[in-house]
């Protein structure tokens, strides 16, 4: 009778679904990765890094090493600046907002403004399109002050560059 017991234990035990762990808040992510631009060491978040540092999405790191991979030796690909800043300088930055705009569905629209400068009262808004992936947000796509889609902008060069057979 124990062991009947014990196993319809088990069995209900695993019909339920199990609660997965609540997944950081969007902001939360974007406040981190900020965070690394706030003071002007060389440690400041990359958007095409790999690995356990790695802040973009699986599909944006595939259009980020597609530019590597087309880009010819001695060039620096499509990006000639961080888009998280917009900025290819910064000077301890200073996050002044971070405004969800969307959170459903482990799909998020995110804004934050900045100061690359803290000693300076200009300011730029960089907007993320995040994406969950295994629990945690990554950047899927981001766009600059003039809502430019940075992934789309790179695939297209990407297209381009194959079309023209201009490739490494």
């Amino acid at each position: 009778m124990r062991f009947f017991l014990f196993c319809f234990s088990l069995l209900s035990f695993a019909a339920y679904p199990q609660s997965k762990p609540a997944i950081e808040d969007p902001s939360a992510f974007l406040a981190r990765i900020y965070d690394t631009f706030s003071h002007d060491d060389l440690s400041s978040a990359f958007i095409g890094e790999h690995g356990p540092k790695r802040i973009a999405s699986k599909a944006f790191i595939a259009v980020l090493d597609e530019d590597q991979a087309l880009t010819l030796p001695g060039d620096m690909g499509y990006l000639d600046a961080n888009p998280i800043c917009q900025c290819q300088d910064y000077e301890n930055l200073v996050v002044t907002k971070i405004t969800i705009l969307s959170n459903y569905n482990n799909k998020a629209h995110a804004a934050v403004t900045f100061r690359a400068f803290s000693d300076s009262s200009s300011t730029a808004t960089t907007t993320f399109d995040l994406v969950a992936e295994n629990g945690q947000w990554f950047i899927d796509d981001l766009f600059d002050d003039d809502q430019n889609s940075v992934r789309n902008a790179i695939d297209e060069n990407n297209k381009s560059l194959r079309a023209k057979g201009e490739t490494n």
